[in-house]
């Protein structure tokens, strides 16, 4: 069995996808260790390669692995492949007695780094193209070729932003850059908890009441249905941009995308102009914890809908809705 010794940093990069792997390291969970990284976040970061976006493509069920010998990412709930991976290359510290896992490629990347520095860990890893890293890069839209161009200068490129400003902060909280803080404790608890691991194009409905929680606060009231209709269009746009995030709720956009149908998209949404008269029904009595909630946003817009003193029929029937 072989076996490479490493710099204490890159074992700690190790160490920070072990708790998540089943299996073997491969370069796919090296790719998510070093996106967490301070030097190499933002690098990663100016393509929209964050860690929850490299775990949810990780995760994407039926995506075929670059690297046979990697293991998978735990889901949770299965049991923890334990090995013996004896085909596997073992790794260990220069001053720590664990040795973990590998696979070929990952070995390869981390020979490559012997100034032990995450950034050069990146670089070997993006120089093979067969490798996990530069498959999930391609997966999230990224060129690998820039990528590694970026890390030859050390330099973040200057991307134009390919959404409206309006959708950005949508965007930025998908993508884990800035966290939902909720509106009441219970709210601030949970997502103080969960932190930035969270895909929320994976849960639509609920990715929709944060949305439209954080637009109402940022003006100082109480949320209000309207603030949910346009924080479903909000949402289903930032989607729509990010296909390789909703894979575990594409099914569930139907909402967003049969307004778009009627030609009603955020900015309609945004210019049309409603009286003051509030919700007769508010947002927490159509979206309430429990066995009626749901996650499908086509059943949303039904309740949305459902009453028409509310602020959200009105503002349909005004749309042409």
């Amino acid at each position: 069995m072989e076996q490479l010794t490493v710099g204490d940093k890159l074992m700690n990069t190790l160490a920070t996808w072990k708790g998540l792997a089943n299996g073997p390291i491969g370069t796919g969970h090296l790719l998510y260790a070093v996106s967490r990284d301070r030097e190499v976040g933002p690098l990663l970061d100016a393509f929209e390669i964050t860690p929850i976006v490299v775990r949810t493509v990780l995760r994407t069920p039926g995506r075929a692995a670059a690297e046979p010998d990697a293991g998978t990412v735990h889901d949770g709930e299965s049991a923890i492949a334990e090995g013996p991976f004896d085909g596997n290359v073992q790794v260990r510290g220069t001053s720590d007695d664990r040795t973990l896992p590998v696979s070929a490629a990952a070995a390869t990347a981390l020979r490559a780094a012997t100034d032990d520095s995450r950034m050069t860990l990146l670089a070997a890893m993006l120089d093979d193209p067969g490798s996990e890293a530069n498959a999930v890069l391609r997966d999230c839209g990224a060129d690998p070729a820039q990528v590694r161009e970026a890390l030859r200068t050390g330099t973040a490129p200057q991307r134009p932003d390919r959404l409206a400003p309006e959708l950005r902060p949508a965007r930025d909280a998908l993508l884990g850059r800035v966290r939902y803080r909720g509106r009441g404790f219970k709210d601030r608890l949970l997502f103080s908890v969960l932190a930035r691991e969270i895909n929320h194009a994976a849960r639509p409905v609920m990715w929709t009441r944060l949305e439209a929680d954080e637009r109402a606060k940022r003006q100082g009231r109480a949320t209000r249905t309207d603030d949910v209709l346009l924080a479903l269009l909000v949402t289903h746009e930032v989607a729509a941009a990010y296909p390789h995030l909703t894979y575990a709720a594409a099914r569930h956009y139907d909402g967003g995308r049969s307004l778009l149908d009627k030609k009603i998209d955020h900015r309609r949404v945004l210019d049309a102009t409603l009286d003051d008269r509030p919700d007769e029904v508010p947002p927490g009595k159509i979206l309430q914890p429990g066995p009626d909630w749901t996650e499908d946003t086509a059943v949303l817009l039904e309740r949305l809908a459902a009453h028409p003193a509310n602020r959200s029929s009105r503002l349909l029937a005004a749309l042409g809705g």
